[in-house]
């Protein structure tokens, strides 16, 4: 608020009086500064750089929401795949699925052309057009041929682990190694 030169005035009115004291100045300041800074030019002032201020920070937070919704959408998206990835190995183990890695992705192939996504009715289109992938479930006598061999005693594998196999496969001849290893 410098305005000592007088230049910056109205009509010079500030140059004379500077030298009388400092309450000539200060009057003929806020006679010639005062309209230009009235409360409702600086309110305008104020709601306009608000306004546009506002107007940008707006702009910011619906990009920011925007941004947002997309990483939310795909979170939302990988977790139903998740979900559903779960669903069908839990399926795939139950048939007696030999490799994971290998079925899940078959069985996603074939659900991506059924209409009604059934995982359980995917899952016996892969067995039998893939039973190689799945353990044999009973059956013929070849496969009671070969179960009543057992291991020999000893043979490497412990209890622990053919027990594990017998409760995950849920097949007949896993439970009767294990019992056989088991009676000794």
């Amino acid at each position: 608020m410098g305005v000592s030169d007088g230049s910056g005035g109205s009509g010079g009115k500030g140059g004379g009086q500077s030298q009388g004291g400092g309450e000539p100045e200060a009057a003929s300041l806020e006679t010639d500064v005062g309209p230009e800074l009235s409360p409702e030019v600086i309110e305008g002032e104020r709601a306009e750089g608000a306004e546009t201020g506002s107007k940008d920070r707006v702009d910011e937070l619906l990009a920011e929401v925007a941004a947002l919704r997309g990483e939310l959408a795909d979170a939302k998206s990988a977790a139903e795949k998740a979900g559903r990835r779960a669903e069908i190995e839990g399926v795939l183990t139950a048939a007696g699925a030999i490799d994971l890695e290998i079925t899940t992705p078959l069985v996603e192939d074939v659900l991506g052309s059924m209409e009604n996504g059934d995982v359980g009715k995917a899952v016996r289109e892969v067995r039998a057009s893939k039973r190689f992938l799945f353990r044999a479930t009973g059956g013929g006598g070849s496969g009671r041929g070969s179960v009543m061999a057992g291991q020999p005693a000893g043979g490497g594998v412990g209890l622990e682990d053919l027990a594990g196999d017998a409760k995950s496969s849920g097949d007949r001849s896993d439970l009767l190694r294990y019992l056989r290893a088991r009676r000794g």
